[in-house]
């Protein structure tokens, strides 16, 4: 039920919160670095990447492209003004 912003943690405790799953809202698919960074961190914990060392400092930046972000999301506020 999480996915309509109600969550059962079970025992009888069960919150509302419209924030729950964001998939959207407050710059959640927007790219940063920070996000590019968690991600590299994740795959080393996973074991996914086994050398770090094989990933660019630099290449976060190269990675999640807050630019090509930016594009879509103006032509897409575009397209809304037009139709």
């Amino acid at each position: 039920m999480s996915m309509n912003g109600t969550f059962d943690f079970g025992h009888g405790r069960v919150e509302k919160d419209s924030d729950f799953n964001v998939f959207s809202r407050h710059g959640a698919n927007e790219p940063t670095s920070e996000k590019g960074e968690w991600v590299l961190q994740q795959m080393c914990t996973s074991g996914a990447l086994k050398d770090p060392a094989l990933i660019r400092p630099d290449s976060i930046v190269e990675l999640f492209r807050a630019d090509i972000f930016r594009k879509a999301a103006q032509l897409i506020k575009n397209q809304r003004l037009t139709n």
